[in-house]
């Protein structure tokens, strides 16, 4: 997997996941604990996003809990220029 990891902590219902990224050949994907452990270890998990169309991707936090932010680049390389911020 060619991936990048952000970790959210907790967070609130309503808040937004604001992901910049350079290039649109790659997923943004909100993940809660379980299901990152999931993704890692090659299973079936459950996520929010998808494959991305624009640079700028918003993703809505569903309800209160910890989450993390991961950009998959698939077989593509990983760029350091993704940013990720919380408003």
């Amino acid at each position: 997997m060619n991936y990048l990891y952000y970790p959210l902590d907790y967070q609130l219902l309503g808040k937004t996941v604001e992901v910049t990224i350079p290039n649109n050949s790659c997923k943004v994907m909100l993940l809660d604990d379980l299901n990152l452990a999931r993704y890692k270890s090659g299973n079936d998990y459950e996520y929010i996003g998808g494959q991305i169309t624009q640079s700028v991707v918003f993703v809505v936090i569903p309800d209160n809990r910890r989450w993390h932010a991961v950009v998959d680049f698939g077989d593509a390389a990983c760029t350091s220029s993704v940013s990720v911020r919380i408003t």
